[in-house]
């Protein structure tokens, strides 16, 4: 049998009785609800409507809302829109509504609750993100997996950030994979502009956050343009002028790969140490001065416009090279990056303190830990270069024996 009754004044909606005739808690009481064929479609709602309906959805956590919170949401100067909004939902199958009347209201029916049917549908037709959708993204933004020892700690920073902020850290974290991927090199503004299309999108929180969990110099992003430092011996020359001369400042030398492009040649040194860590290269620019020996500074990874100004020196300088980084899987495959640069300029090349002896001999050792483990199992699909095979074996029988594997620079440069 069916129960719905046509409304009346209304052939687009139809009511239902709710509850037994003879008890009176529920006498009085009806559902309201359109018909199965009502057009849903809110294009043609004036604004005010709409931007009521917002507040409305805002405010009702529940699939039920009661009337009266519906008015009080409004306020007395939406009073009006606020039937028209209750109306326009009830017409069009957003919602159903409970109707309820007394016998001091003289057979007259007043709305007790809505009870919303799609609210996301709903939002979407307002063009309204879906909440459940955005909790999800939040959820999946802070899910990442860094390969780049570089983002270790940042990827680790955003699995532990608030859900409001996961997604624009994210944005960056995402940004920064891209512009190590192109071995990108520039300015805060240069990322900002890579991160979201503007030189000044990027906040000074969000930028604390990133500097807190990633070094940024090592990842090619200053204040002002990436900058090659050299210290120790070696005139630059430009033509048949000294362009400068290393052995006569007393700290090191800063310049960009483009102005290092314009040199002609280089002279007075022997060779070229390149240091991976920035303390173990300014004492040896403090302590090696030696006449001999030129010190190139590579900032944490072998980035493309560190390398890009590192091609523009060796064929100035057509000196043997020596590569002192950590002694851990990171700096095996850091080395090998320069190592490769150097043998395509034709030149020789050796580790400087990479050795099983070093590692061996160094206090402060500590274990390989599980990214340690795949970068080394990845170093040896690819081929390890023959100066460092005995750094990593050493490597290898320390981690088997249950010993601590690998040590920082610092230590012995």
């Amino acid at each position: 049998m069916n129960l719905w009754r046509d409304y009346p004044g209304d052939p687009a909606l139809e009511w239902m009785a709710l509850g037994d005739a003879g008890c009176s808690t529920l006498d009085g009481r009806r559902l309201v609800r359109a018909r199965g064929d009502a057009d849903r479609s809110l294009r043609d709602w004036p604004q005010a409507r709409r931007e009521l309906l917002m507040i409305w959805l805002k405010k009702s956590a529940a699939e039920s809302t009661r009337w009266v919170d519906c008015v009080r949401w409004s306020g007395n100067a939406q009073h009006e829109v606020a039937h028209e909004l209750l109306s326009g939902l009830l017409v069009r199958g957003w919602v159903e509504v409970e109707e309820v009347t007394a016998r001091n209201m003289r057979g007259s029916w007043q709305p007790q609750i809505l009870r919303w049917l799609d609210k996301v549908a709903l939002r979407v037709e307002l063009g309204l993100p879906d909440p459940n959708a955005e909790r999800d993204a939040r959820a999946a933004a802070r899910h990442v997996v860094a390969d780049d020892e570089r983002l270790f700690l940042l990827a680790h920073a955003l699995r532990d950030s608030p859900p409001q902020t996961a997604i624009k850290r994210r944005e960056l974290f995402d940004a920064l994979v891209r512009w190590l991927d192109a071995g990108r090199g520039g300015t805060r503004r240069d990322f900002s502009h890579e991160a979201r299309g503007a030189t000044k999108a990027i906040s000074e929180t969000e930028w604390r956050w990133l500097a807190e969990a990633v070094d940024l110099a090592a990842c090619g992003i200053g204040d002002h343009p990436p900058l090659l430092y050299l210290a120790g011996a070696g005139r630059v020359w430009r033509g048949s002028a000294l362009a400068f001369d290393l052995a006569q400042l007393d700290e090191h030398m800063a310049l960009t790969a483009t102005a290092l492009a314009g040199m002609s040649h280089m002279d007075g040194f022997g060779r070229i140490a390149v240091v991976e860590n920035l303390t173990s290269f300014a004492r040896a620019a403090s302590n090696l001065r030696d006449g001999v020996t030129l010190l190139i500074w590579l900032p944490g990874y072998a980035a493309g416009w560190w390398l890009r100004g590192f091609d523009y020196l060796l064929p100035l300088a057509q000196v043997p090279v020596v590569v002192a980084c950590d002694c851990d899987p990171w700096g095996v495959d850091l080395a090998q990056r320069v190592a490769a640069r150097v043998e395509a300029a034709g030149l020789p090349w050796q580790p400087w303190g990479m050795d099983g002896d070093t590692l061996r001999g160094c206090r402060h050792r500590l274990p390989l830990n599980d990214a340690d483990q795949r970068k080394l199992q990845a170093l040896r699909r690819h081929g390890i270069a023959a100066p460092l095979l005995e750094l990593v074996d050493a490597m290898a029988r320390l981690d088997e024996a249950g010993l601590p594997a690998k040590a920082e620079q610092e230590q012995y440069i």
